[in-house]
């Protein structure tokens, strides 16, 4: 994986030298980030003003025009954007070129032949000929480069890799959140009392009772999992699995498995998920029926999402891939099925989802393209499927999210716009669904999110106030909705971290203080929730973040202990959950600075294992944020540091 590390300067610096001298030139850049595009552009239009400049997007270009725009430059700079898409021809998943693609390689053939074979010809106009692919692909694409334009790779002037670093942490998601159901009412209370009444009814029961207690048992396992009971709600299970045949179980187990997933334990997730994957692995080798093809999709599909969980990215692809190539044989095997097509979408989502978490965003970006034109094409084929336009405005808002890491932010917005539109469109025309609400209530804050990024903070801050009016009109109407309420709470967060953006720190400690208190309330509500408890935990770290540059150094060490406890919590419970694990080596650091700072005792053995930690995470993912933090927490050792700077340099990213 390449090293995010910025290294604009170091890189130009060859290369505003070699342009002072009029000549033609080839050079190939690699980036990772499309500021740093707009950065060398400005930058080549300063430093030679004088000098005619044209760009061209070869994705929609032929030879002929670049030829033309080439002749017609005479001197300067031709700028080719997009030239990874000359280099890689379409294919369907069997190395077929059907007709619909026969054209478009025809094209890439094209360009790449017609530079080649006029090298000669190039070379004779003083002009700088630039070409970019991404980072992620460049060892790929050189090499294609090499073997589809050898003549004219030998004629390269300069190879430079532009590197940004890239945030891994995104803007605080909307994903703080679990599904409650309304099963036995919509209180903890309300729940706990309904649970122990069929508690009570299936000692009663008779064990030969079986009917009867197959629809107990469903009940008993949905509110258990409701109040976070998860061991309970897995025993129940259990008993349920010991009354079905063994063709009854797969539905079972899933639910076991999630169950595990949602509680935090990942190891017996990922155990019940393989047992499950060895069950349909063998029923298709004696019958391999669309029912069991599909249950293995979807085996597939939770190993994937459990692998990534524990951090281990490599193993979850390789899941994925097979879940999309299921679904995919699936889908073409049954083109009328929208249920499989569907499936299909969300396969090419995980795909996506993976490699954006790999730092591979043009490849992310591939996949969230495809699960967008199918989901377009299933909306268009069925307009009035509300499930399918949900789907592709939720496509859209992952489109967007991919390209606000990109730092593409214009284009980002603009899905963002689409999404908004969709889900605003969906809310208007079903007024009393309350999902829509939250999905447009969502959209908001995205849009603020990316605005934010642009650097607009009082449109930021327009966007992140709707989203909030809609999320506590959401709550104030369904008070003991707690996802509504834990989105309400998200929402304070973010009008608390635009408001300190904005200079606006007593406003922002008063949102910060809200989203602590709503945050406080749902984990006390639902203790064993853990994500309400990470939850409480980030609110915690954010207000003490808030009081340590309002100077509030003591109380800011109270709130950053009580995010510690909670942190220390999840990763003894939890130690192979890598975000766990990460955010407890970075609490650590935090309390240990703290206390340098307001001159009380530290515990040396704090820093050193938080240095322990992310050494070992930075080797096990190569995930450059992991080896920054490390950095920070060495310097936290040295003497005479500014510890202040450095606790909000680590908890920045």
């Amino acid at each position: 994986m390449l090293d995010n590390t910025d290294n604009y300067d170091e890189e130009v610096a060859p290369l505003f030298k070699l342009l002072r001298t009029p000549a033609f030139r080839f050079i190939v850049v690699s980036f990772n980030h499309y500021d740093l595009l707009k950065q060398l552009e400005s930058d080549l239009r300063q430093n030679f003003p004088d000098q005619p400049f044209q760009k061209i997007d070869v994705s929609a270009a032929d030879y002929r025009q670049i030829s033309d725009a080439y002749q017609a430059l005479g001197r300067g700079f031709l700028w080719l954007e997009n030239f990874d898409d000359a280099l890689e021809e379409e294919r369907d998943s069997h190395g077929v070129e059907y007709y619909a693609m026969a054209a478009d390689n025809e094209r890439r053939r094209g360009i790449t032949a017609g530079l080649n074979l006029r090298r000669d010809k190039l070379a004779q106009s003083p002009i700088a000929l630039f070409v970019f692919i991404p980072a992620a692909s460049h060892e790929r694409l050189g090499r294609l480069m090499m073997d589809k334009m050898p003549d004219l790779w030998s004629f390269r002037s300069l190879i430079i890799d532009l590197r940004k670093h890239i945030e891994k942490r995104e803007i605080e998601a909307e994903l703080r959140q679990i599904s409650i159901s309304t099963l036995g009412g919509s209180t903890a209370k309300e729940k706990s009392n309904e649970l122990e009444r069929l508690l009570k009814q299936l000692e009663r029961t008779d064990s030969k009772e079986t009917s009867f207690l197959l629809t107990l048992y469903p009940q008993i396992v949905q509110l258990q999992s409701d109040l976070g009971l998860y061991k309970e709600a897995i025993a129940t299970l259990e008993s349920w699995e010991r009354l079905l045949s063994e063709e009854e179980k797969f539905n079972v187990l899933k639910q076991k498995g999630d169950l595990y997933r949602d509680s935090g334990n990942l190891s017996s997730a990922l155990n019940t998920y393989e047992n499950i994957n060895k069950i349909f692995e063998e029923k298709i080798k004696s019958s391999p029926t669309l029912e069991f093809v599909h249950d293995l999709a979807v085996s597939y599909e939770r190993l994937g999402d459990t692998h990534s969980a524990l951090g281990d990215l490599q193993k979850a692809m390789e899941f994925f891939e097979k879940y999309n190539e299921l679904t995919k044989e699936l889908y073409e095997a049954n083109p009328q099925n929208v249920s499989f097509k569907n499936s299909l979408a969300i396969s090419y989502s995980k795909l996506g989802d993976t490699h954006r978490a790999l730092g591979d965003l043009q490849k992310a970006l591939e996949f969230y393209q495809e699960r967008s034109r199918l989901g377009k094409e299933l909306y268009e084929a069925n307009p009035q499927n509300v499930s399918f336009k949900n789907g592709l405005a939720i496509s859209y808002s992952t489109l967007g999210d991919t390209h606000r890491a990109l730092g593409d932010l214009q284009k980002a917005v603009e899905f963002f716009a689409k999404y908004n539109e969709l889900t605003k469109e969906l809310y208007e025309a079903n007024p009393q669904n309350v999902s829509f609400k939250n999905s447009l209530a969502i959209s908001y804050s995205k849009l603020g999110d990316t605005h934010r990024a642009l650097g607009d903070l009082q449109k930021a801050l327009e966007f992140y106030q709707e989203r909030s009016r809609l999320g506590k009109e959401l709550y104030e109407a369904n008070p003991q909705n707690v996802s509504f309420k834990n989105g309400l709470a998200i929402a304070y967060s973010k009008l608390g971290e635009t408001h300190s953006a904005l200079g606006n720190l007593q406003k922002a400690l008063e949102f910060f203080e809200k989203d602590a208190q709503l945050s406080k309330e749902l984990y006390d509500d639902y203790p064993q929730n853990v994500s309400f408890k990470n939850g409480l935990a980030v609110s915690y770290s954010k207000l003490g973040m808030c009081n340590l540059v309002l100077n509030n150094a003591n109380t800011a060490l109270d709130n950053f202990i009580s995010s510690f406890n909670l942190l220390l919590e999840l990763f003894q419970q939890f130690p192979q959950n890598v975000s766990y694990t990460a955010n407890y080596a970075e609490a650590l650091s935090v309390i240990y600075s703290m206390n340098l700072l307001i001159g009380k005792s530290i515990n040396q053995k704090n820093i050193d294992t938080a240095i322990e930690i992310f050494e070992e995470l930075f080797e096990k993912t190569l995930i450059n944020i992991y080896k920054r933090k490390l950095d920070i927490c060495v310097q936290m050792k040295q003497a005479n540091t500014d510890y202040k700077k450095l606790i909000i340099e680590i908890s920045s990213f």
